[in-house]
């Protein structure tokens, strides 16, 4: 169970009941994104970052404050979960050696005597295998150049679960192409291996090989193999939906539920039948999954192609080809965490999380609880070319202290040319329409 023991502040002793939170999400470091990759610089990470952190740090001496750290999944772009442990370990050590900038501040942040605590999101689930987080650590601890950091470093597969304070995860367990049956594991090790291989995995490849075919000398193979390699991912399609509808598939959840996440309930401080409950929330549905991809590739470019004869200037608010809304999973599962969490006598002031890079909050009608997205650090690009939204560097900033009456919750950016944080203004419901349709689909 996470809670909130005394942490350091990087200077005085600290005063025992203040305390702050700051959480980040969504930071994407790739091969592709690193400090050599682009001259002027077209992410907001490493130097920028290490000035945010010691932001916090001297924030932290300053008010005699504990504080921490939590990152919400996304840290780090590696291979799926069916990858070898080998090939993410050397993904992961190439992508440290492009980022020693913000892994060292990363490291000095642990040696100020603050806590950092790293949950896994969709892109880095595999720092849930024990080698991955060791080497994890160990390219940390190198960058501290103080063993005693790794004391002060910590994992948390699933959920960040702070008593009476706050309830955070990445979110992805709630987009259906994302969503993994098992995120735990089905063995009950602790290994928290991953059960099944989610959609998006498979669309990512696919884009991948199109436009490896795409680059073919001659129309008629790159014609021939964008063919052969739809008529493949059709097939793909349809493996996942039987696999959707299959008896064996809610075997094997009940099985799951009924042992790994009573395990786990016990862990992270949350009654297994609302964890359960939770965990309900994930289930996608093949038809959903099929009228999302049927609006994003056919009515998408149908109606793109006839902008003249389809909602002519409001074409990009047509509600018969308009893509899911990329936050919509999120808005409608935090409210149901917020019940199941209320019957059980745990209900939380604040649910943060990440995955859509859309920095947002929202309240609940009756003002009990409130809803945080953290947003991105990626601030003028990502893999692949995606497009980012038009806010980066934003976070969340939760404090506590004597004469305070409950925590308080903000989300703010970070100002790097001021060297402060700036309130974010413009957060609400909005979306990044500059997004194209399959890119909306797939990312983040």
């Amino acid at each position: 169970m996470s809670t909130l023991d005394p942490v350091g502040n990087g200077g005085r002793a600290p005063d025992p009941g203040r305390w702050g939170i700051t959480v980040v999400s969504d930071l994407h470091l790739s091969l592709g994104c690193n400090r050599g990759h682009d001259a002027g610089g077209h992410i907001l990470h490493d130097a920028g970052f290490a000035r945010f952190l010691g932001h916090v740090r001297r924030r932290a001496a300053e008010e005699r404050s504990g504080w921490r750290l939590v990152i919400l999944g996304d840290l780090v772009d590696l291979p799926d979960a069916e990858a070898p442990p080998a090939e993410t370990i050397a993904v992961l050590t190439q992508v440290a050696a492009g980022h020693q900038g913000l892994f060292g501040a990363v490291g000095e942040f642990l040696a100020a005597g603050m806590r950092v605590d790293v949950v896994a999101g969709n892109h880095d689930v595999t720092l849930l295998r024990p080698a991955v987080w060791e080497r994890f650590t160990d390219l940390v601890l190198a960058a501290a150049g103080d063993s005693g950091v790794m004391t002060g470093i910590s994992l948390h597969p699933w959920i960040y679960h702070l008593p009476g304070v706050l309830y955070a995860e990445h979110g992805s367990q709630y987009h259906d192409i994302n969503a993994m049956p098992a995120l735990l594991g089905l063995d009950g090790s602790d290994d928290h291996r991953p059960a099944g291989r989610p959609l998006a995995a498979e669309l990512a490849r696919h884009r991948r090989r199109l436009r490896e075919r795409r680059a073919e000398r001659s129309w008629p193979a790159a014609l021939l193999g964008g063919g052969l390699e739809s008529l493949r991912f059709a097939a793909v399609l349809a493996r996942h939906a039987r696999t959707l509808a299959g008896p064996e598939l809610v075997r094997r959840r009940a099985a799951y539920r009924g042992s790994t996440l009573r395990r786990y309930a016990a862990e992270v401080g949350i009654a297994h039948d609302a964890l359960v409950g939770i965990d309900e929330l994930s289930v996608a549905s093949a038809w959903s999954i099929a009228g999302r991809l049927f609006r994003t590739w056919v009515l998408g470019p149908a109606a793109r192609a006839a902008p003249s004869l389809l909602l002519r200037d409001r074409r990009r608010h047509g509600p018969l080809w308009r893509p899911a809304d990329r936050s919509a999973y999120l808005r409608g599962a935090w409210p149901t965490i917020h019940r199941l969490l209320r019957a059980a006598g745990q209900a939380v002031p604040y649910y943060v999380f990440g995955h859509t890079h859309h920095p947002e909050e929202l309240a609940m009608p009756d003002g009990s609880a409130r809803y945080l997205n953290a947003g991105t650090w990626v601030s003028a690009g990502l893999p692949e070319g995606r497009p980012a939204p038009a806010s980066a560097g934003t976070f969340v900033e939760i404090t506590g202290g004597p004469g305070m009456a409950a925590p308080v919750a903000r989300l703010l950016r970070w100002n790097d040319e001021a060297g402060q944080p700036e309130a974010l203004t413009g957060h609400g419901t909005a979306h990044e329409s500059e997004q194209s349709d399959v890119e909306r689909l797939i990312a983040p």
